[in-house]
């Protein structure tokens, strides 16, 4: 056999597996551009570094490298770095319109503030999963630096459950009269 040279495509140390790993996840992830994303592994830790368009590419890229197996930390260093400038009135108007196509969830209760690309949310919500709609739509926006999600979850209160209840009620009672009468 000639060549001593590793004739296998596996990883000789912990850090170097899940470098590897990490890499892999990152090039993989369809919300990454993966090209300007150095990552180092030191004793399990993984850094990253390097510039991404959105923050939505930095923070999956933060996830992508916690999925990989026997990472213990990460230190996102990434920084988010648009190659265009972009108003700070043009950012509320693509929030605005990407809230409303997106998630159908945009109304004079929501409020956008953006300062020099940082964006914070206001406003009220039903449900928590609008309230993290809201948040990732967001970070996909070119020209979003960060987003400070301030959008309060309201919960119906039982005082109105009896409004959402009854018409629930009245629609079923032909059904509820047609099942008593065939039991």
């Amino acid at each position: 056999m000639t060549g001593t040279a590793n004739k296998f495509p596996f990883a000789v140390t912990q850090d170097q597996r899940i470098h590897d790993d990490v890499r892999r996840q990152i090039t993989w992830h369809p919300d990454i551009e993966s090209k300007h994303i150095v990552v180092v592994v030191r004793d399990a830790f993984v850094f990253l570094t390097g510039s991404v368009l959105t923050c939505l590419e930095r923070r999956e890229a933060e996830k992508a490298a916690e999925a990989s197996l026997g990472v213990t930390r990460v230190i996102n260093l990434l920084r988010v770095d648009p190659k265009c400038h972009r108003s700070d009135d043009e950012i509320v108007s693509d929030v605005r319109a990407s809230l409303l196509l997106g998630t159908g969830i945009w109304d004079e209760e929501l409020v956008c503030e953006v300062h020099n690309g940082a964006v914070t949310l206001r406003g009220g919500v039903h449900w928590g999963f609008e309230r993290q709609r809201a948040e990732d739509m967001t970070l996909a926006i070119l020209g979003v630096t960060c987003v400070n999600n301030l959008i309060e979850v309201h919960t119906v209160s039982h005082d109105k459950s009896p409004v959402l209840v009854y018409p629930l009620c009245k629609a079923l009672r032909p059904l509820q009269a047609e099942f008593e009468t065939a039991c």
